[in-house]
């Protein structure tokens, strides 16, 4: 997915703080704010971690129901 990325300006995983009383909506906003907009791609510890998603894999609605069949 990426080549090199830096971890200036990354936010480390270990200091997010997410309010449980907050509705889930406003949760993921608060997630995604203190990613500095870059949920996908953080510092944990001292490794730069990135997630992405294949377009053409099942969505997870479909591997459940897969599942429960």
């Amino acid at each position: 997915m990426y080549e090199h990325i830096s971890p200036e300006g990354l936010a480390d995983i270990r200091m997010i703080v997410i309010d449980q009383s907050l509705p889930k909506d406003e949760k993921t906003i608060s997630f995604v704010r203190q990613t500095n907009f870059m949920p996908y791609c953080y510092i944990s510890g001292k490794y730069v971690v990135t997630s992405g998603f294949d377009n053409d894999a099942p969505t997870m609605e479909n591997n459940y129901k897969r599942f429960m069949l």
